[in-house]
């Protein structure tokens, strides 16, 4: 299985994926328990997104979620050649023989998308904790900042105050 890290491709798991819709495609009552718990952004390959929100869409809309009728959707969008076209939904529906799995394979993908979003926040966390310190440190010579005339008060901070 090429899990999370297992071939390259960062925190994705593409069988599991493959599952999720496979099982989504077989039983349309288990689709209703993935919407609760899964959003498009949560799949790692961008075509299972749009195969899931095609899926979503179809099922509010009270439709039979199958082949054809997602088919018939990502073709109106114009995205069923983005998603490897026709092919790639067979293929899919042929991923999974049973749909017992899938609210497992689903929190395994919740899982890696709460991982990737912990990940991708990293730098800006980094960031901020930079300009909160740079903040607090000035804070500390602000009121001497104020009393003395512009340029006056530089030579009385510390060197690192303004780094």
């Amino acid at each position: 299985m090429s899990g999370p890290g297992g071939n390259g491709e960062g925190l994705q798991d593409p069988e599991a994926e493959a599952a999720v819709l496979a099982a989504a495609l077989l039983d349309n009552d288990i689709l209703g328990e993935l919407v609760q718990r899964l959003r498009a952004e949560d799949f790692g390959r961008p075509a299972h997104g749009e195969i899931y929100r095609a899926m979503v869409e179809t099922y509010d809309a009270r439709q039979p979620v199958d082949l054809v009728t997602i088919r018939d959707v990502l073709r109106r969008r114009g995205t069923l050649e983005e998603i490897g076209g026709a092919q790639a939904l067979v293929a899919l529906s042929e991923a999974e023989p049973t749909a017992v799995n899938a609210l497992h394979h689903a929190a395994i993908l919740r899982d890696l998308a709460r991982q990737v979003s912990e990940v991708a926040s990293l730098p800006v966390m980094a960031e901020r904790r930079e300009m909160w310190r740079r903040h607090n440190r000035l804070e500390r010579v602000r009121p001497m900042i104020l009393v003395f005339p512009e340029g006056a008060w530089r030579e009385l901070l510390p060197q690192d105050a303004l780094k």
